[in-house]
């Protein structure tokens, strides 16, 4: 019981993180954005060595959404009775991935894009391959869920090609200056409106998946000290 009292504390301040970064989007992201304009800051260290309220707030701000799903995600551990072993895992590794999520990790590569983008396509052409395989020993709601996820899937891949697309060799988002020159600007909004599209209608199917999915048998919960 207290396990779950504490997953849901701590979902609760992942929703506040959540909020906030709402809130700030919708009510003050052109003030804050005229701050950071105005101090030529570019990363997070340039933000703490001249460091005022509304670039704090700015820098808050930049981490609140990652933080508040990670949170989330720790607190639906806990609620649901996650082993010690992977709460720290899984709190190890998301603190991990926040410490550098704004750490640049390479500059303008073709190859880094081109080489990871290459995996993505493998590795669902593998999704597809794993699907087609089990889909025959599922049943009923089972295979159900498993279309469902799999349409989600194929969304999903298809708004990472959009995606690749956006920035590189269609409207060269990652080099502004070829895209301005070209007039691809409105090749390129049209590409993001069916991205969004595309990434809207993946994760309802993957969540139309996560809600067909047979339940299996419950099992016994420790007693609480």
């Amino acid at each position: 019981m207290a396990r779950r009292r504490a997953g849901i504390a701590v979902g609760l301040l992942g929703l506040a993180f959540l909020v906030f970064y709402l809130g700030v989007r919708l009510l003050f992201m052109d003030s804050l954005g005229a701050a950071v304009a105005e101090a030529q800051v570019h990363s997070v260290g340039d933000i703490l060595a001249n460091w005022s309220v509304p670039l704090l707030v700015f820098l808050l701000w930049t981490y609140s959404f990652r933080v508040g799903m990670l949170l989330a995600v720790v607190g639906g551990a806990l609620y649901a009775g996650m082993a010690k072993c992977g709460l720290w895992l899984l709190a190890g590794g998301g603190g991990l991935y926040l410490a550098t999520a704004y750490v640049p990790l390479v500059g303008y590569s073709p190859h880094y894009y081109g080489i990871l983008g290459t995996a993505i396509l493998v590795l669902f052409v593998a999704l597809v391959w794993e699907w087609t395989r089990r889909r025959p020993t599922l049943s009923g709601s089972a295979r159900t869920a498993s279309d469902l996820r799999m349409v989600g899937y194929y969304f999903l891949v298809m708004a990472t090609w959009s995606l690749c697309g956006i920035f590189g060799i269609v409207t060269f988002a990652l080099q502004p200056q070829v895209m301005l020159d070209r007039g691809l600007q409105p090749t390129a909004l049209m590409l993001t409106s069916h991205v969004m599209a595309e990434l809207a209608l993946g994760w309802l199917f993957v969540f139309l998946a996560a809600r067909r999915e047979p339940s299996m048998a419950p099992v016994d919960r420790p007693r609480a000290n």
